[in-house]
């Protein structure tokens, strides 16, 4: 944040922008701040936008973990199985 906008924020306080939304990176575009929703009413999260230009993720950067076989049918799981 630069000088100008932390007196302006000391004199009016936040913007609306700044309240509702979380910034989360930078935009490889404009470079500009990219943002979520503090608060969303849905079942799917929000899309990450750059609050300069409107740009969104091209593809979603989702961790891959990795996962083993499940186990056969009727022998409980390796949880069940700890408690036993």
């Amino acid at each position: 944040m630069d000088l100008v906008s932390q007196v302006r924020t000391l004199q009016c306080g936040p913007t609306q922008d700044e309240v509702m939304n979380r910034v989360i990176g930078t935009c490889s575009n404009c470079h500009g701040d990219v943002v979520v929703p503090n608060v969303w009413y849905g079942i799917n999260p929000p899309v990450p936008t750059c609050s300069q230009c409107g740009a969104t993720p091209v593809k979603r950067n989702m961790p891959v973990i990795d996962m083993g076989p499940p186990p056969p049918k009727g022998e409980p799981s390796k949880s069940v199985r700890s408690w036993i």
